[in-house]
């Protein structure tokens, strides 16, 4: 098998049909399978897939464990089950929308064999009626990242976008299971084994979506949890990138500082990320955080600015 199409999903019965019909939709040169890890929804998400699996024997391999995983336990698990030589992941309530896509990705892995991982920009849609929007990954004439930009910038990768080789991670640590987050420490491991490659098409759409797990209404809880898995990073790398990993986690404490009024406390904590180099949006953020408190209070509007910017790590 080339290529295994990785797709958890949890309570997304008004999503999961868009986003396997844009798999199945998918024009390759070689075959692939799609994989679905049904974490035991609480709605009718298990009878969708049921009913898909069904209907396209030999292309859909449906995994339903008899009691709810979680999110990364669930990725783990459906990851394992992935033949392919590459996996491509497309979570339940995001949906591709490129037909190409697969066969673009696979086109430049097999042609650059340093590269351990490729993505794309893809569109955020707000299905709450809110304004969507696009990533946008730093631009450079390489079209070539390392596992140092993923530590400078952060996690810049969409989930959907991503298509990685197959069986570079031998084990996966215990803490990464007790996680809500696994895309950045996945793509931190990936880019351990080679570069990024990057193609700037948009490619599909990434949902925000009360449901979500970085739904809004959530997000003290999402802060901490962010803060939590780069506290697993910086003990896993045991004094690498320590300086990196402990200014992200200053700037979203900082952040929430912010958020929650407790301006003096968040300047303190942005003052952290100031020795950080090179000057990225974080430090930026950081710089006005720290030194102009007022005028970053005035520049964001806190719902849609922090539930964008957390979606990242989503």
């Amino acid at each position: 098998m080339k290529l295994s199409v990785c797709m958890i999903t949890y309570n997304h019965e008004r999503y999961l049909a868009e986003a396997l019909d844009s798999a199945l939709a998918q024009q390759t040169r070689f075959p692939f399978e799609i994989v679905v890890g049904e974490d035991c929804s609480k709605d009718s998400t298990r009878a969708v897939l049921l009913d898909y699996a069904a209907r396209h024997p030999g292309r859909i391999r449906a995994l339903l464990p008899e009691q709810n995983l979680g999110v990364n336990r669930n990725l783990i698990t459906t990851l394992s089950a992935c033949t392919g030589e590459y996996v491509a992941l497309l979570e339940g309530d995001d949906y591709w929308t490129d037909p190409t896509k697969l066969q673009k990705q696979i086109d430049l892995l097999d042609s650059n064999r340093s590269l351990s991982m490729c993505f794309h920009d893809v569109k955020v849609e707000q299905t709450n009626g809110g304004k969507s929007s696009q990533t946008r990954a730093p631009r450079r004439p390489s079209r070539r990242f390392s596992m140092r930009d993923l530590l400078d910038r952060g996690n810049f990768i969409p989930t959907c976008s991503v298509v990685f080789r197959n069986h570079l991670i031998e084990r996966f640590p215990d803490w990464f299971f007790t996680l809500r987050i696994g895309d950045y420490p996945l793509n931190l491991f990936n880019a351990e084994h080679g570069e990024i490659g990057f193609l700037p098409e948009l490619m599909g759409v990434y949902r925000l979506h009360p449901g979500g797990t970085f739904s809004a209404g959530q997000q003290t809880r999402n802060v901490e949890e962010v803060c939590r898995m780069l506290e697993c990073l910086r003990q896993h790398y045991a004094g690498r990138y320590e300086n990196n990993l402990a200014s992200m986690i200053s700037y979203w404490r900082a952040v929430e500082l912010f958020r929650t009024g407790n301006l003096a406390e968040g300047q303190v904590e942005a003052a952290r990320c100031l020795g950080e180099r090179p000057l990225t949006r974080r430090v930026a953020a950081a710089a006005i955080m720290a030194w102009t408190p007022s005028l970053y209070v005035a520049m964001r509007s806190a719902k849609s600015w922090l539930q964008q910017a957390l979606h990242r790590f989503a």
